[in-house]
């Protein structure tokens, strides 16, 4: 039996960003939030949470 894709709403997605500094990750981590409409776990290079950017909402 062939397995479903899970709904585009139930998917999941991981990015990885090089970026220098913290202000520049959640600068891009709002922008992907926004445009995505999810929450976004922003970590640093050792993989420890820092933040949790939101959508705004509009």
């Amino acid at each position: 039996m062939r397995k479903q894709m899970p709904s585009k709403e139930n998917r999941s997605m991981i990015v990885f960003l090089e970026l220098g500094n913290r202000p520049d990750a959640m600068t891009v981590a709002q922008k992907i939030a926004d445009n995505t409409g999810h929450a976004i776990v922003v970590r640093d290079s050792e993989g420890i949470e820092i933040d949790t950017v939101f959508p705004t909402k509009h």
